[in-house]
């Protein structure tokens, strides 16, 4: 799994490159990813997934991985990233709400996470 690092450069979340599966720090599921798009459990849109970064709805930059490119912010020093949590079983994914446009991407940190 891969370390998903909010503004201050601790993990926030962890995201499951194969199955693209978001779990927060404690293993719970909390979103996903697919295609360019994320979605909460209840399969509403929450963010986009661009270049190893998401951003919310506004375009802000929300969290981000050791690889991310093209964020338009500073990145900052990431913090040692904990254990890994045990997942839980995933469950079956939620028929997904329709995206809005895609915001134009802004410079700045996301106000509020996605999930």
């Amino acid at each position: 799994m891969e370390a998903l690092y909010d503004q201050d450069g601790a993990v926030y979340a962890w995201l499951h490159e194969e199955t693209g599966n978001i779990y927060d720090t404690d293993g719970q599921n909390v979103a996903f990813v697919s295609g360019d798009g994320v979605f909460n459990y209840d399969g509403a849109h929450v963010g986009w997934w661009l270049n190893g970064h998401i951003r919310d709805r506004s375009g802000c930059v929300a969290l981000f991985t050791a690889s991310a490119s093209n964020l338009g912010v500073m990145k900052p020093m990431r913090q040692l990233a904990p254990l890994q949590p045990l997942r839980e079983l995933s469950p079956l994914r939620p028929l997904r709400s329709m995206r809005p446009l895609r915001p134009m991407n802004a410079a700045g940190w996301s106000e509020e996470m996605p999930f």
